[in-house]
């Protein structure tokens, strides 16, 4: 019994031994990939939007429109438009409230004069920014007097997040 013991245990030390001992040869590497992804983000600033902005049948009135707080990823722009409110041509209606007179603006950029029609990106982004919206003083559709009582009409503005390049095909 007491040679079987020996014998195992020195089997076991035999053993260990082999499996403990590395040499420079049988050294291996692995890479690890380590990644972390931040989000985009920005704000859409639209500072008329909570108090209404009133427009005017004798001066044209601005307003600006414009993103803070931008982090995009390299190679990617934020593009603004208008998805409703506007018809194709620029112009803003805006409906008389229990009757049926119009009354019409034309929307366009300030420092170009470039009408804002709908759903297409009348500004770009890549940092902090704004433009200055124009609104012409408000007309009926036929230049006839303006008809007494409250007009109102609803914009909509959308931001999205786009690469910056365009593929060529």
């Amino acid at each position: 019994m007491k040679k079987k013991l020996a014998a195992g245990i020195l089997s076991m030390a035999l053993v260990a031994g082999m499996v403990l001992q590395v040499s420079a040869a049988d050294t291996k590497t692995e890479n690890m990939t380590v990644t972390y992804t931040q989000g985009e983000s920005y704000v859409l600033s639209i500072p008329a939007s909570a108090q209404g902005l009133n427009l005017s049948t004798t001066q044209d009135v601005t307003t600006d429109v414009g993103v803070t707080g931008v982090n995009l990823a390299p190679g990617r722009k934020i593009q603004v438009s208008v998805t409703a409110g506007v018809n194709g041509s620029g112009v803003v209606e805006l409906t008389q409230t229990g009757g049926t007179a119009v009354l019409q603006s034309s929307l366009t950029l300030k420092e170009t004069g470039v009408s804002v029609i709908l759903n297409q990106a009348f500004a770009e982004f890549t940092t902090d920014g704004s433009k200055t919206l124009n609104f012409s003083s408000l007309k009926t559709q036929d230049n006839s007097q303006v008809k007494a009582g409250s007009y109102s009409g609803t914009i909509t503005f959308s931001a999205d997040i786009t690469d910056t390049t365009i593929a060529t095909p």
